[in-house]
């Protein structure tokens, strides 16, 4: 019964972190398609680790195949547009 216990509670750990979901919010996107880029600015509301920027970086690619150029800006709260951001992920050919 421990044995079941403690298996059930390894496997709980190790799934609950992948399962969180970021809450993110588009605040503007720059689309050129004469040249295949898009710049979107992403609102968040705290601080998140690579692997989280990686994951909303390919869910918001994989929505948008037509553009090559690819380049996303996380503002936090205290953030604007034009004033940089906190973080930056980009996708290139």
């Amino acid at each position: 019964m421990k044995r079941i216990i403690t298996l059930l509670l390894i496997g709980f750990i190790m799934t609950s972190g992948n399962s969180a979901r970021i809450n993110y919010k588009i605040i503007k996107e720059d689309r050129n398609l004469a040249i295949k880029k898009v710049k979107l600015y992403i609102r968040i509301d705290n601080e998140i680790n690579k692997t989280e920027l990686k994951n909303i970086a390919l869910e918001l690619k994989e929505k948008r195949p037509q553009f090559e150029k690819f380049w996303i800006y996380y503002l936090l709260p205290k953030h604007s547009i034009g004033n940089g951001a906190w973080a930056t992920t980009h996708f290139t050919p």
